[in-house]
């Protein structure tokens, strides 16, 4: 019996792997991307850490996590902080389209283009980059400073501050934190932060593609 059980769990788990490759698969048939654009891509998780980023966003319900997205040839480099907990490496890593929403707790999928001219292109690149050869640490306090301390949203709004400030300019929500567990853990009753989907409203970002994984 006991074999039975670790059978069904390998085919389970095979089964479940090929359906999220099945999907991965078709989203990369179905997204028309340019390497002429930055892309804001976002993705939506069932993880705790997704639930509670989720319940500070303004207005959408779905977005947990962000990062900037570019085009080279037929392969997507999506620039995110994430939470490493390997102090040792930047927090700033650079995933595919498959490491993006590649994970099991992975739902949704949404991608937004920026309007954006080949010189803004440019900068925004070579920013990223050189961002990407600091070591970034993850903002667990979600602090807004300028510094190599950030988190996800913070870091999107800080480089497409810099490629425009005129389009580009997002101004941080300010809340009172009622829950008194997470005001213990930040230190604060208060927050003033870039939710996860600040970007929403801004006429320069247009939403492109969405997809929501079965279930």
């Amino acid at each position: 019996m006991k074999y039975a059980y670790v059978l069904l769990f390998f085919l389970s788990a095979s089964f479940t792997y090929g359906q999220k490759q099945s999907e991965i698969n078709l989203i990369k048939e179905r997204i028309s991307l340019s390497d002429k654009s930055v892309y804001i891509f976002c993705r939506g998780t069932k993880s705790k850490a997704g639930i509670v980023a989720r319940e500070f966003n303004v207005t959408d319900t779905v977005i947990t996590h962000t990062g900037l997205g570019f085009v080279k040839g037929d392969k997507i480099f999506i620039y995110n902080v994430s939470d490493n907990k390997n102090t040792f490496e930047s927090a700033l890593i650079i995933d595919s389209l498959e490491s993006f929403i590649g994970s099991d707790d992975v739902h949704y999928l949404g991608v937004w283009k920026c309007d954006i001219n080949y010189k803004e292109l440019l900068i925004a690149e070579k920013i990223c980059t050189n961002y990407h050869n600091r070591k970034i640490t993850f903002d667990r306090m979600f602090e807004i400073s300028n510094d190599d301390t950030l988190y996800c949203s913070e870091f999107c709004e800080l480089i497409l501050k810099q490629v425009n400030p005129v389009k580009f300019y997002f101004k941080p929500v300010a809340i009172e934190i009622k829950d008194p567990l997470m005001g213990a853990v930040l230190k604060r009753k208060n927050l003033v932060y870039f939710p996860v989907d600040f970007f929403l409203g801004n006429k320069y970002c247009h939403r492109i593609f969405s997809y929501k994984f079965n279930e």
